[in-house]
């Protein structure tokens, strides 16, 4: 059985120290007090010291100590399932109407085009592209049943720009359900929590998701360890990783204070920075996020939703409401570009989506604009969509701007 896309951080309270109760929001200060019942999937930090907590967060970008990149041709791929569409060779039945009854809507399609592997079955793929190729697990059935009582996969690359390519076998996968190995070239396989499938490779996390290999396709696998306090926001990988180099990760900072003195008991304060998996850094920082604990659904979708991200043709952008709930700011993590989108006074929502205009061209997506809708309590920028974040960011302008949809 595979295992999930995303899994949720897990901490245990018995293996916190003294030394970092600091770490806990809501904690009273001196070793011995009572441990409040903290939430599994928040993501407090065993391992970092008070002194380290306590220290102030600082950008990279706004230090200098990143170097920006160039980022890979930006090739955008449709990847889909079969649906009640009249294009797939459909029957009509009194109750339901059109279904397409020859098609499986697991199968995948590529630029609208079904995928299929001479080996076998495809079990799962990689979810976004914006490269021009996928990735997806096909499982080994020539060797037949094999003594280690895994089940073996077969990681494939394929460039589906054009029809008729062959598919390349890149990497290796065995699993129980519970263990999960991954083979590179002829190294020895490591063992790993969880995994993203990229559009060329593959991420996977281990260590309670604070060391990262990354495996692209013609290179050498790379591990990293994240700096101390810090762990991967293993949910919500909502570019291509093989495009933008970057996942989310979380630093927990204390507790959000309302009118400044009151800790509130939803909400707390995180850093999302944003780890270059490529080079092993971080190359931002958006300080002092406004997260809900309430619930992991609440954790999940503030993370989510103050700190997205979408991938452009100049790179990468991360677009963030930071500074409790002050600011909303765009940063291109290629180009190192930053730009505050919104600036109040006072604490406010700073609601907004963000994503990228595609349209179909021979079954290709093809690139139009990054856009970002804003919605109420955004300043002048309330109820508004800017159309070409790009362009905005060289120059505002009334032009790039449209009511909220």
């Amino acid at each position: 059985m595979l295992p999930k896309k995303s899994i949720t951080p897990r901490l245990s309270l018995r293996a916190l120290a003294c030394g970092s109760l600091v770490a806990v929001a809501t904690m009273t200060s001196g070793c011995g007090t009572l441990l409040p019942n903290v939430p599994e999937f928040k993501v407090t930090n065993m391992k970092a010291t008070p002194d380290e907590l306590l220290a102030p967060s600082s950008d990279p970008i706004d230090q200098g100590s990143v170097k920006p990149f160039t980022p890979s041709s930006f090739s955008p791929v449709e990847i889909s399932t079969p649906t009640e569409d009249q294009t797939f060779g459909l029957t009509f039945t009194e109750k339901k109407g059109p279904w397409a009854q020859t098609q499986n809507t697991s199968q995948l399609l590529a630029n609208g085009r079904r995928v299929i592997d001479p080996q076998g079955p495809i079990y799962t793929w990689s979810p976004l592209s914006d490269t021009g190729y996928i990735t997806y697990l096909v499982q080994e059935t020539r060797v037949g049943k094999v003594q280690d009582g895994l089940t073996h996969y077969d990681l494939k690359l394929l460039d589906v720009r054009t029809a008729g390519k062959t598919p390349v076998k890149i990497a290796r996968y065995a699993t129980n359900g519970a263990r999960h190995l991954w083979s590179f070239g002829k190294d020895e396989p490591i063992q790993v929590q969880q995994f993203f499938l990229t559009s060329r490779g593959v991420v996977t996390l281990r260590e309670d998701s604070t060391v990262v290999t990354y495996f692209e396709a013609g290179k050498a696998p790379f591990t990293s360890a994240l700096p101390v306090g810090y762990k991967v926001a293993d949910f919500g990988v909502d570019t291509d990783i093989a495009y933008g180099k970057h996942l989310r990760i979380l630093q927990h900072r204390g507790p959000h204070k309302l009118f400044g003195v009151l800790p509130s008991s939803q909400e707390e304060l995180y850093d999302v920075s944003f780890w270059n998996v490529e080079r092993g850094e971080k190359t931002a920082t958006a300080k002092d996020i406004v997260v809900n604990v309430t619930s992991e659904t609440s954790f999940r979708n503030y993370v989510e939703g103050k700190a997205q991200m979408v991938n452009s043709p100049s790179g990468p952008f991360a677009i963030t409401v930071e500074d409790t709930l002050k600011k909303t700011i765009v940063r291109n993590l290629a180009t190192l570009q930053k730009v505050t989108l919104v600036e109040t006074s006072v604490k406010q929502g700073h609601g907004f989506s963000t994503g990228f205009e595609t349209r179909r061209a021979g079954g290709m997506g093809a690139y139009g604009k990054v856009w970002v809708n804003f919605a109420p309590a955004n300043g002048e920028l309330s109820n508004k969509k800017i159309i070409d974040l790009e362009s905005w960011m060289k120059n505002p302008s009334p032009t790039l701007l449209r009511p909220a949809t």
